[in-house]
């Protein structure tokens, strides 16, 4: 369901800082812009509150909730949804993940990308990362990001250890931009929020990488009758 005419779902009044934070200071979401907010029933009060703050600042929000499309895990981009993000000026995906639904996510910001558009990926956003994490000064963590990305473009060389035995030495090719994703959004390049991130690609990396946490979802296609394996 496509929702542009009012907030139809309740939300808890502490989500209201974060989703102001989203919108106003983020996203910076201006008079008569369009926002398309994508989002999923687990995720609905979180979106409505998103929705009420564009209102605020008398923008126009366009709710889309992925289980009227079609069933989950949502395993490519409903039309309606392309439509919505093709006339949006500024965008949000606040949702839930499902395995298997990588292709949707890809799918979605390379609309993103292809249009520049201002865009928000609140990827397994909730009640308490609303709360938290989505209450804090993103102008404060913009300053600290530029000042970390400003020393890192100076780098050739950067190596990192851990106490569970990784050791990695990466060397880095002036040509390749850091990027920074610290909440405050642009057109140049979509961000998670909350954010905080200064990343690039290094030329080069050797060492030892000790995994000893969880790996964030791969999607593999393996033919009927076929085996996964590891060449």
């Amino acid at each position: 369901m496509s929702n542009d005419a009012g907030t139809l779902t309740a939300y808890a009044e502490d989500l209201i800082p974060g989703a102001r934070n989203a919108v106003r200071t983020c996203l910076r979401v201006k008079p008569g812009e369009s926002v398309a907010i994508v989002t999923d029933r687990e995720t609905e009060e979180i979106a409505a509150s998103l929705a009420d703050q564009v209102r605020e600042v008398d923008g126009a929000a366009e709710v889309l909730v992925m289980e009227d499309y079609g069933p989950r895990p949502m395993l490519a981009l409903p039309a309606a949804v392309a439509a919505a993000l093709e006339r949006a000026d500024v965008s949000i995906y606040a949702g839930q993940p499902k395995q298997g639904e990588l292709a949707f996510r890809r799918a979605l910001t390379e609309i993103i990308d292809r249009r520049q558009i201002r865009h928000a990926h609140m990827v397994s956003i909730s009640h308490r990362i609303m709360t938290e994490a989505m209450r804090a000064d993103f102008n404060e963590v913009d300053a600290l990001s530029c000042r970390v990305r400003d020393r890192a473009e100076k780098a050739r060389r950067i190596v990192a250890r851990s106490r569970v035995g990784s050791f990695l030495e990466a060397t880095f090719d002036p040509e390749i931009k850091w990027l920074k994703t610290s909440g405050i959004i642009s057109t140049s390049k979509w961000g998670n929020l909350p954010g905080g991130e200064v990343l690039t690609a290094p030329a080069r990396v050797d060492g030892v990488y000790v995994a000893d946490g969880v790996v964030g979802e791969i999607d593999v296609a393996v033919p009927p009758g076929g085996e996964l394996r590891d060449d």
